[in-house]
């Protein structure tokens, strides 16, 4: 398997994903992803889906063109390296850049390797578990220091993705808290994207993430998993190396400066749903 079928697989993940519990609408050569109700912005997702266009101006406008109807312009995310001219269109109809990251993938037909952290506290979370749930994505939010109310806007979402088996999540427990965690969000083509991994600030440099995302990861391959791919946040590459991911290209995000002040707040960037 080549780099380019790599990315092309993970964006096609990436894309199913996107699109679970959301509305369709094409914009051209992007496929617009609309959360119901009044979701927070960073629920509503736009992913290219082909044919790759010969400009990109037309499917940028329409995407654009979705605000007076639905009341979003939903975020871009892509593999820059399958799009090169996609960005430079974005930027043109006032689109900003808001994180480029390596992508990175892992074969789970391989050996994973053995953490050097047992994890006795490891539990999967369950979509009948409303308490844990909760206290996993807090830990989560204040991982990544955001606000409560940020990690609140993905809880209904992991709760459903659990239920429907398009999610698997686990996390550490330290006296019945989550200290560490992480999701792997699953497409029907056997590619799974890890996304959400953390350590609670007063835990780390003892293992845990490594702990947890090696037993995640052991999971999923059980449970018919061939490929995990992520985007590699700077400070954990590191330890996706170490879990034997490689890197193969970048993934861009974007989101749509016009509107971003109204329908953003203050969330800080994007986030997986």
């Amino acid at each position: 398997m080549t780099v380019r079928d790599d990315l092309a697989h993970a964006e096609r993940a990436l894309l199913e994903h996107a699109a679970y519990g959301r509305s369709r609408v094409r914009a051209g050569a992007l496929t617009a992803c609309l959360a119901e109700g009044r979701a927070d912005a960073l629920m509503h997702v736009a992913v290219p889906s082909g044919p790759e266009p010969t400009g990109w101006d037309d499917s940028v406008q329409a995407l654009i063109a979705l605000h007076p109807r639905h009341g979003t312009v939903p975020r871009l995310e892509f593999m820059a390296e399958l799009h090169p001219a996609l960005a430079q269109s974005l930027e043109r109809h006032g689109f900003v850049r808001t994180s480029s990251d390596p992508v990175m993938t892992l074969d789970l037909q391989g050996a994973l390797p053995a953490s050097a952290v047992p994890a006795p506290g490891y539990r999967r979370l369950a979509a009948n578990d409303p308490e844990l749930l909760s206290a996993f994505v807090e830990q989560q939010a204040e991982a990544f220091g955001m606000p409560p109310a940020t990690g609140y806007a993905f809880l209904e979402r992991l709760q459903d993705t659990i239920a429907a088996g398009t999610s698997i999540a686990a996390a550490l427990l330290g006296d019945g808290t989550p200290v560490a965690g992480a999701v792997l969000q699953l497409g029907a083509s056997g590619w799974a994207e890890l996304a959400g991994v953390y350590t609670a600030p007063a835990s780390r440099g003892r293992g845990l993430a490594m702990a947890a995302c090696t037993r995640l990861l052991a999971d999923a391959r059980v449970a018919g998993v061939t490929h995990a791919w992520l985007s590699a946040a700077e400070g954990a590459r590191g330890l996706y190396r170490r879990l034997g991911f490689r890197s193969v290209g970048s993934q861009l995000n974007y989101r749509y400066a016009p509107f971003s002040a109204a329908d953003v707040g203050p969330h800080p960037g994007p986030a997986h749903g």
